[in-house]
């Protein structure tokens, strides 16, 4: 089976999961293709025979928190090489066509803009913030209508 694994590069969580599923899925006969992105770098220490990394949509931090108003900002401005990555990523999805993604945490291969003809399974633990009892900063302030903006997001 053909594998595309999406990883979220902000830190090493996400890649420390894939560099212990990422061998255990070629052991069983998988080709995987590693696609991450976030830093401009991906974490080091972690190599994959198969690996693009696409460098957008990192969390910008102050004080050991996400600033999400610093995010966003980031983000706006990184669009158009986020756009420029996603269409490089539908291309490769074409000629690799997965036969299941895996998306821990990485937005790009989590996208329906993909046109991917598999089914995409959510790794991440974040996905439990899109269940609505999921406590979110209170009042209906910028804060609050940032986070769930980026929780959509990704």
């Amino acid at each position: 089976m053909r594998i595309l694994y999406g990883a979220f590069a902000q830190g090493h969580g996400h890649f420390s999961k894939a560099a212990v599923l990422v061998p255990l899925l070629e052991q069983a006969g998988h080709t995987v293709q590693v696609v991450s992105s976030g830093q401009p770098q991906p974490p080091a220490g972690y190599a994959f025979a198969r690996h693009l990394h696409l460098p957008c949509l990192s969390y910008e931090v102050a004080a050991g928190r996400t600033d999400y108003r610093g995010t966003f900002l980031k983000w706006t401005r990184e669009m158009p090489r986020v756009m420029s990555h996603l269409w490089r990523l539908r291309r490769l999805v074409r000629e690799f066509e997965p036969e299941l993604i895996l998306s821990d945490f990485e937005p790009l291969t989590a996208s329906p803009m993909l046109g991917a003809r598999c089914a995409i399974v959510a790794l991440s633990r974040q996905v439990a913030l899109f269940d609505r009892d999921v406590p979110l900063p209170e009042g209906r302030g910028l804060e609050r209508k940032l986070t769930r903006s980026a929780i959509r997001l990704f």
